[in-house]
């Protein structure tokens, strides 16, 4: 399964429940500036809070930026969800 599988299954999932999310891109495109570079790949707002999720290929690697943006959400308060699949994000959830 690739990561854009992963993040498509999440997406749908997140939509089945109702649950808002934004798709995020991050770098630069053209000479648009998008997203910081490291910023995750879906937000999610769920029962008053933000979840960033990063999606994963099983057994994919995060970048450094990635683990520097994704360090600096949680020490503000992000619930930060690493997902290989939907288990991942359902089982996160689950308890807010």
């Amino acid at each position: 399964m690739t990561e854009a599988q992963v993040q498509r299954d999440i997406m749908k999932y997140l939509s089945i429940r109702g649950i808002p999310y934004a798709r995020m891109n991050a770098g630069r495109k053209g000479g648009v500036h998008l997203a910081p570079e490291g910023w995750p790949d879906l937000v999610v707002c769920y029962k008053s809070r933000f979840v960033a999720i990063e999606c994963k290929r099983p057994g994919g690697k995060m970048r450094k930026a990635q683990d520097i943006m994704l360090h600096e959400l949680v020490m503000h308060g992000a619930l930060v969800i690493v997902a290989e699949s939907v288990r991942d994000v359902a089982n996160s959830l689950v308890g807010l």
